[in-house]
């Protein structure tokens, strides 16, 4: 038995929280001959269960009625804690990344821009016309991948075989829903597609991980040991929408869940995807939608590939990609040092720039604060933070490309400035979004800078 100053003690607790704890009926407690209170080791025990429910955040009228359910019960309400959870550090992380634009932008980085942007001098402007901005890449190296790409129907089974596509259904659907696809992959890949929402199994970087990007909170998760699949085994992939969750559930097993808040004015209404990658195959035997009680069977059949598309709208550039080896290029190349202005605005994530062997990505989408750079020349990758911007709204980015350092700022902003030899050459302007973004470009300028 334990004294009510021997358990505070032991557990750095204070007595009024043990105290209160007995008062709702979380713990019960005996008394000794001089009616003090005693904690035999069932009580010490529960105590012990409550202490490690609260530091997960848990509520005390939470765990009340959790000692009150099945075992079974209790781990689904700890993994939905561990879900918010997750959301809160991605909300914070997103925070994070904020304060320190914030500060930066009150420290010396805009000098710094105002320094880089005294060096460009000029020695020739071009102002792109946006709709003269050509599809990239060739039509010869499109028909080089294009040769592994097929879409056909096989005794009632859909065989996707392709290179970064997917194949999307000829219905379309609206929140809140249930799909449930019976399908497998040959090893691979296997990747699901709603709106933006997208889900990867047998992701080619890591198999194991299970790969979901999220269209309400704008971020990518990554979940260890929930994405392998089995190699040419048909599997049931159980997906729910819903304005206050969505949940992704493998052969009867809940793998993730997401709750939101304040989500109920969101809408959306989408065919569903099918794809994969790197010229593997995927096999849909099945893919069924519930809405509102109603189900209905897709038809494998109609299915086509989901394609990159662009137009013109008010002198603005639209692009919308499925994948991030499409891109528009601008018909003339540009030589060395060179600076180019875009101004445009993503729906969501990527927005990406190409000269060269060199990229820029901002909103990546597997981690929208990373800012991924390529080497002009080498196609050395460096990822750095500082790669978020705001969807939805227009953004001024200026990429100088020099002989030895590359820059980018963005309003007004650096957010990198790394030094690299660049040799002469001379390459067209890309720009892409990618993965089932909306990218809109404003203005799109290069100009072409005095050496040295």
């Amino acid at each position: 038995m334990y004294s009510l100053k021997e358990v505070a003690d032991k557990y750095n607790i204070t007595p009024r929280t043990l105290k209160y704890y007995e008062e709702i009926g979380l713990i019960c407690t005996g008394r000794d001959k001089s009616n003090y209170r005693v904690y035999d080791e069932s009580a010490i025990d529960r105590l012990e269960r409550i202490l490690v429910l609260r530091n997960m955040g848990i509520g005390t009228k939470q765990i009340k009625v959790m000692f009150e359910k099945e075992n079974h019960e209790v781990m689904e309400i700890i993994a939905g804690q561990k879900t918010r959870l997750r959301q809160e550090i991605s909300q914070l992380t997103d925070m994070k990344e904020r304060i320190s634009n914030f500060l930066s932008q009150t420290a010396n980085k805009t000098i710094a821009a105002k320094d880089l942007l005294s060096r460009c001098r000029s020695r020739k402007s071009h102002k792109i016309e946006l709709s003269s901005m050509i599809e990239a890449p060739s039509n010869e190296e499109r028909d080089q991948i294009a040769h592994m790409d097929s879409l056909s129907v096989q005794e009632q089974e859909l065989v996707i075989c392709c290179v970064n596509k997917y194949a999307l259904s000829s219905e379309e659907f609206s929140l809140p829903l249930k799909i449930k696809i019976t399908a497998k992959t040959r090893n691979e890949d296997l990747w699901l597609f709603f709106g933006n929402y997208r889900m990867v199994f047998n992701w080619d970087c890591d198999m194991d991980e299970f790969r979901f990007c999220d269209q309400v909170l704008g971020c990518e998760f990554g979940i260890s040991d929930k994405g392998r699949v089995p190699c040419d085994q048909y599997v049931d992939i159980e997906w729910i929408l819903e304005n206050e969750k969505t949940e992704v559930l493998l052969d009867g097993k809940r793998i993730f869940e997401l709750k939101y808040t304040d989500n109920s004015d969101f809408s959306l209404t989408s065919g569903i995807g099918v794809g994969t990658d790197r010229g593997n195959t995927v096999t849909v035997k099945e893919i069924t939608v519930t809405q509102s009680g109603r189900k209905t069977q897709v038809d494998l059949a109609a299915m086509r590939w989901h394609h990159s598309s662009h137009h013109m709208d008010g002198g603005r550039l639209v692009i919308f990609n499925t994948s991030d080896r499409d891109t528009l290029a601008t018909a003339e190349s540009f030589t060395l040092p060179l600076k180019i202005d875009l101004t445009a605005k993503t729906d969501d994530t990527n927005i990406r720039i190409y000269w060269g062997r060199g990229q820029i990505i901002l909103n990546w989408e597997q981690d929208k604060r990373k800012l991924i750079l390529r080497d002009p020349h080498s196609g050395k990758e460096t990822r750095l933070e500082g790669g978020y911007i705001t969807p939805g709204e227009y953004h001024d980015i200026s990429w100088i490309i020099h002989e030895d350092y590359s820059a980018l700022i963005v309003n007004g902003i650096v957010r990198s400035y790394i030094e690299s030899a660049t040799p002469q050459m001379s390459a067209n302007v890309r720009i892409s979004s990618g993965y089932g973004s909306t990218l809109t470009v404003d203005s799109l300028t290069v100009t072409e800078l005095v050496r040295g």
